[in-house]
């Protein structure tokens, strides 16, 4: 596998990074979209941040959700809690500091008592001033 003759030749030729070959092919096959494969390889697999769509017989790569991961592209995993991630990515992201998120999660939210600045990447969530601090700052 990995290899290919063409006809009426006496040696096998490797196939080439991004194609596989079946055993006895006389050609080496490119692989589908959103997979790849090293050199001389005899199937290809889903790149990272896609898994392997199940059912089709033949293999299909579908993007993973947001709240998943799939570093080795066969499977997309859920997102541990205080964790996220966006759509097709191989990694779940750590909560800012004073957040939180449930398992599967696309995002986080900052904790009671603490302000929401910015979003996603750029999430900040600073402490809330006490009742007290706004009744000696009133004009």
């Amino acid at each position: 596998m990995g290899y290919y003759s063409e006809p009426g030749a006496e040696e096998c030729l490797i196939c080439g990074a991004n194609t596989f070959s079946p055993p006895r092919s006389p050609s080496c096959i490119p692989c589908p979209e959103q997979s790849s494969s090293e050199p001389g390889a005899g199937a290809c697999t889903c790149n990272v941040g896609y898994a392997v769509k199940n059912g089709t017989g033949v293999l299909e790569c579908s993007q993973c959700p947001a709240g998943t991961k799939s570093p080795v592209g066969t499977q997309c995993e859920t997102c541990p809690a205080n964790t996220y991630s966006h759509e097709g990515t191989g990694v779940c992201l750590d909560c800012p500091p004073n957040s939180a998120s449930e398992p599967g999660s696309a995002t986080c939210t900052c904790l009671a008592g603490y302000n929401t600045t910015g979003s996603d990447d750029t999430l900040e969530c600073t402490r809330t001033p006490p009742p007290e601090y706004y009744a000696r700052h009133q004009c």
